[in-house]
């Protein structure tokens, strides 16, 4: 079991310095345009900015950099979605051991770190948040069936 948690750490951790290095012309030239283009549709009345991946990816990006100098967009774009990420995993594991068990868990979170597509990289993807959208609602609808069972009556009446 410690054996797992160091490998997680370990994963986990080999992704920050990512945050800080590299740019990719076109993926991260589209996040930050789309991200400028919806600042300038706010403040200076400019057009809508199109996205094919749907209109609420963009908000946490944008209130998120807002919150910083525009020469550190990109960055807080990054550490926003390693943030995602990390509550996503948190979720996830704690899914995992209300269904089953600590260790399954953390088999769960490993193989995840190891197999999604991007390799969990803290790159600014716009499925980052529908990844920890649809992670949410599992868990608020597992939640909820707790507090039914611990309560022995729905939520709602039908």
């Amino acid at each position: 079991m410690k054996v797992m948690r160091i490998g997680i750490t370990l994963l986990v951790l080999s992704k920050v310095p990512i945050v800080f290095i590299g740019f990719s012309q076109h993926h991260d030239g589209l996040m930050l345009s789309t991200v400028r283009n919806l600042s300038q549709a706010f403040h200076q009345n400019a057009a809508w900015p199109f996205n094919q991946y749907g209109p609420f990816w963009i908000f946490p990006y944008y209130f998120f950099s807002e919150l910083f100098p525009p020469t550190y967009a990109l960055l807080s774009m990054r550490a926003l979605t390693f943030a995602i990420y990390g509550a996503t995993l948190v979720l996830i594991w704690k899914i995992g051991r209300v269904y089953s068990s600590t260790y399954v868990s953390e088999i769960v979170i490993f193989l995840i770190l190891v197999s999604h597509p991007t390799g969990l990289e803290p790159i600014p993807w716009p499925s980052s948040m529908t990844f920890l959208l649809q992670v949410m609602i599992v868990w608020i609808m597992l939640v909820k069936r707790l507090i039914q069972e611990d309560y022995g009556r729905p939520w709602h009446s039908e």
